[in-house]
């Protein structure tokens, strides 16, 4: 546990901090000089990948949980089959 903590402290330590792509960067400077409210921009871009990343991380998880889950239970229904005949 140590190690793991160590090595995010280390990787946050070491990892400069991460500017957008130079075209969204310049698009959204170009539309800040048209409208003041475009500052709003940047916040949306990020809303919308977050979206994008923990919609598929969602539907795989609950698939994952659901497969082992169905795993668990028919390793347990065998066990009791076996217990049942033996």
């Amino acid at each position: 546990m140590k190690n793991i903590l160590f090595a995010i402290l280390l990787t946050a330590a070491i990892c400069s901090p991460v500017s957008a792509c130079p075209m969204c960067k310049s698009a959204s400077e170009d539309a800040a000089k048209i409208d003041p409210n475009a500052a709003l921009q940047p916040t949306a871009y990020a809303a919308s990948i977050a979206f994008m990343l923990l919609v598929p991380a969602g539907i795989f998880s609950t698939l994952g949980y659901g497969l082992y889950r169905m795993a668990k239970a028919e390793a347990a229904a065998i066990k009791k089959q076996d217990e049942n005949h033996g």
